[in-house]
């Protein structure tokens, strides 16, 4: 029996040619998926800056200098305090009437949230600001991989707020 190339070269193209497109489709999928998750991980971030935000539209007073931790009372006299449990952002609002707390767990994959309280006297005489920065980070279980290795997707949201009703009454205090 004689070899016959073109019985044989045929189901090897067709071979080569679905694991070619295999290839492809988990790259493609590999990389949506990457996408995606980069995409959480920012909108993530921007939503712990937001929600900070929201919660600090009505501080007055902050009680210590913040790190890890911003704790404030607001301009109607609620005690707040904003924190970072595991991988959550903890928002703790105390109202100062019945004093029960009411307690607030964000799922946001953080990794790292932090505060920092500075005077910023270059553009006001009596204005103070909160820098904000949130950083989230994915899990490996969120991942689609195919090779076996192991990344992980990192995002960081940051923003300088300006404290209104703190500057207000320090306006007044120094007129």
């Amino acid at each position: 029996m004689a070899f016959q190339p073109d019985l044989v070269v045929p189901p090897i193209i067709i071979a080569m040619l679905i694991l070619m497109v295999l290839g492809i489709n988990s790259l493609i999928l590999e990389s949506s998926v990457d996408n995606r998750l980069a995409n959480d991980m920012q909108t993530r971030a921007a939503l712990a800056v937001d929600l900070v935000q929201e919660e600090v539209r009505g501080l007055e007073q902050l009680l210590e200098e913040p790190d890890s931790t911003l704790r404030f009372f607001t301009f109607t006299g609620d005690s707040v305090v904003i924190s970072q449990r595991d991988k959550n952002l903890k928002i703790i609002r105390k109202d100062r009437i019945s004093e029960v707390p009411d307690t607030v767990y964000y799922d946001l994959d953080l990794k790292k949230v932090r505060f920092a309280s500075y005077p910023d006297t270059v553009m006001y005489d009596y204005a103070d600001f909160i820098k904000v920065n949130a950083r989230t980070q994915s899990n490996p279980d969120h991942h689609a991989r195919f090779n076996n290795t192991e990344q992980l997707m990192s995002a960081v949201a940051e923003k300088k707020l300006f404290l209104r009703h703190k500057a207000a009454r320090s306006h007044k205090e120094s007129n």
